[in-house]
């Protein structure tokens, strides 16, 4: 009987160690159960935006929507970032910041938002990354206060809910082009926003396969 060397041995189990990661699982998003590649329009509304920058001064909406793309077919490897779906556009409905003495403030989509996912579907719940997040803030009242704020914010999909939830406050984002805001909110302050929305495609359920 030939007898297995100790080099062919550690040989055999270095192959052994790298096979996990070269066996890494594949995920491709689905709606209405197709895999078929192409688009998907979808809306989704929320009945409650809040926004907080990390000196607290904070900003709650009564309502909002969101309107994209969900990329069918998609494939994403997990944790490389994957970009799965795209928000064109939002609405913000009764904003407001009640420590500016309530002033009242309409808030404007910059450019297209990409929805990446960055986790592999636990008991349903896929995790990943809101980027290119660019918005403008206006005070309805000309000048009393505007912003700008940009950046990155983490997210989730629930598929059995079929909600994107948007609820990280580890301030990601970043607030410029400050004019008045009462000297409470500055140049350089970070900002988070919190919303859950909840989503319909025109086909059906969002799943991950």
């Amino acid at each position: 009987m030939k007898r297995i060397t100790k080099a062919a041995a550690l040989a055999a189990t270095g192959i052994l160690a790298l096979a996990p990661a070269a066996m890494a699982a594949t995920y491709t998003v689905a709606v209405g159960g197709s895999t078929t590649s192409g688009t998907n329009a979808y809306t989704a509304t929320t009945s409650a935006i809040s926004f907080d920058t990390n000196y607290g001064v904070p900003m709650t909406c009564s309502s909002g929507t969101a309107a994209g793309n969900i990329l069918r077919g998609t494939t994403f490897t997990p944790p490389a970032a994957t970009t799965v779906a795209t928000i064109t556009g939002t609405t913000w409905t009764g904003c407001i910041a009640p420590t500016l003495f309530n002033t009242q403030l309409n808030v404007t989509q910059v450019g297209t938002w990409n929805l990446k996912a960055t986790s592999a579907p636990v008991n349903g719940v896929v995790s990943g990354t809101i980027t290119n997040v660019n918005a403008q803030v206006r005070s309805v009242i000309n000048d009393r206060c505007e912003f700008d704020v940009s950046g990155s914010v983490a997210g989730s999909f629930n598929t059995n809910t079929q909600t994107l939830s948007i609820n990280f406050s580890n301030n990601p984002l970043q607030i410029t082009n400050v004019v008045g805001c009462f000297d409470e909110v500055q140049d350089g302050d970070l900002a988070d926003f919190d919303a859950d929305y909840a989503v319909s495609t025109t086909g059906g359920n969002v799943t991950f396969q």
